[in-house]
């Protein structure tokens, strides 16, 4: 599962804006924008591990598993 994916899963789940989740990850809002629309990615580990965890968090298994 890629990472625009997974954003578009913890939006609907947790009922966030792209505003919301970007002020929980400390970053502006228009990167969330360009990651959901495949623009470009994270360059931080820490910031994909928390991508991570808060998609974990929504216990949502991929088809894959």
């Amino acid at each position: 599962m890629n990472l625009s994916e997974k954003l578009k899963i913890i939006l609907k789940y947790r009922r966030w804006t792209q505003t919301r989740l970007a002020k929980y990850l400390g970053i502006s809002p228009p990167r969330i924008n360009n990651w959901l629309h495949n623009k470009n990615k994270p360059n931080a580990e820490w910031l994909t591990d928390r991508i991570d965890k808060l998609f974990n968090e929504c216990n949502i298994r991929s088809e894959n598993e």
